[in-house]
């Protein structure tokens, strides 16, 4: 149910969590780049305006609950992108 103004945020996120560096890792190899310049940071050294807690994960249950939709796992989506 949505709220009576219809608005509502919901978080749009694959089945199962991938950290910046998997992820960055796992784009590199499925588009041919050199997995080897992937380079692990931290988010402290990252340089970014705000403190970042160590797992930003989000939860896309209730999104998922709601539409009925199910995400691709990320490195199927990334096969998909591209096939094109």
């Amino acid at each position: 149910g949505l709220p009576s103004d219809g608005r509502r945020t919901l978080n749009m996120a694959g089945p199962g969590p991938v950290g910046r560096f998997e992820f960055a890792l796992a784009f590199a190899e499925t588009f041919g780049f050199d997995p080897g310049l992937v380079v692990p940071i931290s988010s402290a050294a990252g340089g970014l305006a705000a403190p970042r807690p160590p797992d930003c994960s989000l939860d896309g249950a209730r999104l998922w609950a709601w539409t009925g939709f199910r995400p691709r796992p990320y490195r199927e989506g990334l096969s998909r992108l591209k096939a094109g």
